[in-house]
């Protein structure tokens, strides 16, 4: 007994002695899709025993169960464990000195221009008061005008005077709003908080040992955009691979080694199991299945066909209420998606009769997903997003170039602009692992902790492409310019927007979804203006005919296209033949002008060529024969 607790006591001894407060810098990052890992090292000699490190002021967004300590020597680690500390401060005194003195001289300054008012509005009563002299005294004419002249002159020179002042009042007014701002930001005292991580180690003999402790981050991470250009449709599509890294861990990463890896350890890796599925009878009231936030109710939009729905709606910030601007709403495993708009607001391309699981995603945000069931019918979706940073009492989260400040809720995008010269790409190299794919920069980079995007090229690829115009005169009278190139793995793309340009002009932006099955995947690169397209309906070959209980109702449109381009072009249009959704209704057709038709779809397609000043018109005609007394939905 006395030897078990002579050991406990040799034991405690040192723990207690040995205590190393240690500081570290950030050596390197890796940056995931919505969170980072944090590399730090450091090197000390230690005696032989019991000794507790503890590691300082790292990030309070620190994830305790992400927490590895390593190092390359012979040691056992005994315990790890996290607490938070608190540290107040004030700002410099200094600093307010200057911001005071600051203020005095713009008070002065607003003081000298307000005394500058009351004598030019002196100045303008004494002129107008001046036209009494006209009344009282007989002038001849060029007197008069000689007056008058001078009245004007002097008038509008006091006047111009007068508004020139008043501007810089105004100016010198937003100056000292802003100076009192920083004044009341100064004077304040500033209470932060910070992790410590404290390692307890036994060493058997004294040895110098380099630790490395790395560990998980939430309020971080990367998205990717894209800028794809093409010169003309002779050249390939260039496409240039953008990582967009925010982090507001309150830490800034200066001058570190940096990774940026398409994983996400937020996510479960742990694959899904079944349970058994016990079949039983349902009645649905409207064929949905809602998730989470999201409200579903018919559209009421016109459905002009009987084989597919419309899909619009609104995505909001389920806090605020405010609209997300940006937010990504895609079907998953197509190339179908869009963006919202400035007032949250998206529709979805029709979608043809089907189940479709819908995805909405905004960074900062819960993924959002609901299933649909089209069936000839439309909705509209009110969507809210919850949030899914930790800590956002002042967090600053930049997604797809819009700012979103939680206690200012102030929302914006900044337009892309046409870039003549291209950013430098950052020289990294390409690591493929067995379920993601990493960037490694050659160069240190920084990201300060401010919430704010900082873009990253590191990639720019030439892509051989096919280019093709399309159109469907029944829905636009434009044709739009299309590339294609194929969805090859070796891009390592990710879903994310995309920044079209054409022949060195911004045409637009787009969804670039990978994740679809799809051998290539299809960028519109805008409306060409030179290729007229008219679609109208041939009143002198339509009809419409009782027989009996029937109605038979001929339809006949014609399509006309125009190359006025000065060179050839391939072109691929498409329309539709009706498809009967009832026994009751029979359709037959009339005229395809050698155009293709898919039978279950009811799609036409042409596939023209033609030359500079070419036209060429098509017809498509079809009848409807249904019982009399009702309608069709055409």
């Amino acid at each position: 007994m006395f030897a078990l607790l002579l050991s406990i006591i040799t034991l405690l001894g040192p723990a207690q002695t040995d205590t190393i407060q240690v500081s570290t810098q950030i050596s390197a990052i890796t940056v995931y899709q919505n969170q980072a890992q944090a590399h730090r090292s450091y090197q000390h000699t230690l005696p032989s025993g019991i000794s507790t490190l503890i590691f300082q002021n790292l990030s309070e967004s620190l994830i305790e169960e992400s927490i590895q300590l390593t190092g390359n020597g012979s040691f056992t680690l005994l315990a790890l464990s996290t607490k938070t500390s608190f540290e107040e401060s004030t700002s410099s005194p200094s600093k307010l000195t200057v911001l005071i003195k600051q203020k005095e001289n713009i008070e002065d300054e607003i003081t000298a221009r307000q005394s500058q008012i009351e004598v030019i509005q002196k100045e303008i009563t004494f002129i107008d008061q001046s036209k009494s002299i006209v009344a009282d005294n007989k002038l001849s004419t060029a007197e008069l005008n000689e007056l008058l002249a001078s009245y004007r002159e002097n008038l509008t020179d006091a006047l111009n005077r007068k508004n020139r002042i008043n501007k810089e009042l105004r100016n010198l007014r937003l100056d000292l709003n802003t100076i009192n701002q920083q004044i009341n930001e100064s004077g304040r005292t500033i209470r932060s908080t910070a992790k410590e991580v404290i390692a307890v180690i036994s060493l058997e003999a004294a040895a110098t040992i380099e630790f490395e402790l790395s560990y998980l981050v939430n309020n971080a991470g990367w998205f990717p955009t894209y800028d794809i250009r093409s010169e003309s449709i002779n050249d390939p599509v260039e496409l240039t691979y953008k990582a967009n890294i925010y982090q507001q861990t309150g830490q800034d990463w200066k001058d570190v080694s940096f990774t940026i890896n398409s994983g996400d350890p937020s996510s479960n890796a742990i694959k899904p199991s079944l349970d058994p599925l016990f079949l039983k009878y349902v009645y649905p009231s409207a064929g949905l299945i809602m998730r989470g936030t999201t409200s579903l109710k018919p559209s009421n939009q016109i459905i002009k066909t009987m084989n597919e729905g419309i899909v619009t709606g609104r995505v909001l910030d389920s806090e605020s209420g405010q609209p997300l601007q940006g937010a990504s709403v895609f079907v998953e495993g197509t190339s179908i998606g869009t963006s919202t708009d400035a007032n949250g607001n998206f529709r979805l391309p029709k979608l043809q009769n089907g189940t479709y699981r819908i995805a909405v995603e905004f960074v900062g945000f819960v993924t959002n997903n609901f299933t649909l069931f089209i069936r000839s019918n439309g909705y509209e979706a009110d969507i809210k997003m919850e949030a899914d940073i930790f800590g956002l009492d002042d967090v600053v989260v930049t997604a797809y170039g819009i700012q979103r400040d939680r206690k200012a809720l102030d929302y914006s995008i900044a337009e892309p602009e046409i870039i003549q010269e291209q950013p430098t790409i950052i020289q990294n190299n390409v690591i493929n692992n067995q379920t993601s794919f990493s960037y490694e920069l050659e160069t240190p980079y920084s990201v300060p902790s401010d919430g704010k995007t900082h873009s990253v090229d590191i990639k720019r690829e030439h892509i051989a492409s096919d280019f093709t115009y399309g159109s469907v005169p029944k829905l636009s009278d434009f044709a739009y310019l299309e590339t294609k190139f194929n969805n090859s793995s070796e891009l390592n793309l990710l879903a994310g927007e995309a920044n079209i340009y054409f022949e060195n002009r911004f045409v637009g932006t787009s969804f670039l979804n990978p994740n679809i099955t799809q051998d290539s995947i299809s960028v519109s690169l805008g409306k060409d203006e030179q290729i007229v397209i008219n679609r109208k309906l041939l009143t002198d070959f339509s009809s419409k005919n009782f027989f009996r209980n029937k109605v038979k109702e001929l339809q006949m449109y014609e399509i006309t296209v125009k190359n006025t381009k000065n060179e050839p072009i391939s072109i691929v249009l498409e329309d539709q033949i009706p498809i009967s959704g009832n026994d009751d209704i029979d359709i037959s057709i009339k005229e395809l002008s050698n155009g293709v038709l898919d039978n279950e779809t009811g799609i036409v397609t042409w596939k023209l060529h033609l030359e500079p000043g070419e036209s060429t018109n098509l017809r498509l005609g079809f009848e409807i024969e249904y019982q009399k007394g009702k309608k069709v939905n055409i």
